[in-house]
């Protein structure tokens, strides 16, 4: 595998917040998030189409240079799954006041990927700790003045939208040797014509299911010699 960074915790995705400062004034009542009702939202930010996407440019150098492969551009998306019971009004609060820097980025809950020719969403393997999450969930409860519920919380991913003249094995090359480590990450693989525009990639919660149940019994000890045994 050819990515840079070949530890476990670098390899998690990175995410910068701009700096915060909370106003008490402004900041919502403090509370706990009920965690009823709620629906995940997605946030996808962007660099504005007209910046360079050095990120980007260095995955289309890699795959040309390492494995011969036409990649004619690459764009990232960063994408932040939030799983908490909020408002309209406070999405939109977190989205422009710690997401998304409005010199450099453009962001929305709407899908953000266009022309392309592929998308490949790398996110967290179910289990896998991220420290991204964690940080952007107390970012959001410092700004909102909330608590969120132990079962609420904030999920990154990325999305790369590639064009070039590719086919899917050259696509699944990119993933398993720049982008994604199969340990702790997972992946899925959109061409053009698979894609949904209004559905986007949807809704990736990487929380672990538990199906079985604990079993409570009782059981006859009719002496300490028995115990023993």
């Amino acid at each position: 595998m050819l990515r840079d960074d070949n530890s476990v915790a670098k390899i998690l995705i990175d995410f910068s917040f701009k700096n915060i400062n909370i106003d008490p004034i402004k900041s919502l009542k403090s509370k706990v998030s009920t965690g009823k009702d709620k629906m995940p939202a997605r946030l996808e930010i962007r660099l504005k189409p007209e910046l360079i996407d050095a990120e980007g440019m260095g995955i289309s150098r890699k795959a040309s240079a390492y494995f011969g492969l036409n990649v004619d551009d690459t764009r990232v998306i960063r994408v932040l799954t939030i799983d908490a019971n909020l408002s309209n009004d406070q999405l939109e609060m977190i989205r422009t006041e710690i997401f998304t820097n409005p010199v450099t980025e453009e962001s929305s809950f709407l899908p953000m990927a266009n022309n392309f020719d592929w998308i490949i969403w790398v996110g967290l393997r179910p289990g896998v700790r991220d420290p991204a999450g964690s940080t952007a969930v107390e970012a959001i409860e410092d700004l909102l003045g909330i608590r969120l519920n132990q079962d609420e919380s904030v999920y990154t991913s990325k999305i790369y939208q590639i064009s070039g003249d590719l086919k899917k094995r050259d696509v699944e090359t990119i993933v398993r040797e720049i982008l994604a480590n199969d340990i702790i990450q997972q992946w899925r693989i959109y061409k053009r014509d698979e894609w949904d525009d209004t559905k986007g990639i949807g809704t990736n919660i990487p929380r672990v299911a538990l199906d079985n149940q604990p079993y409570i019994g009782t059981f006859p000890i009719k002496s300490r010699d028995e115990l023993k045994r």
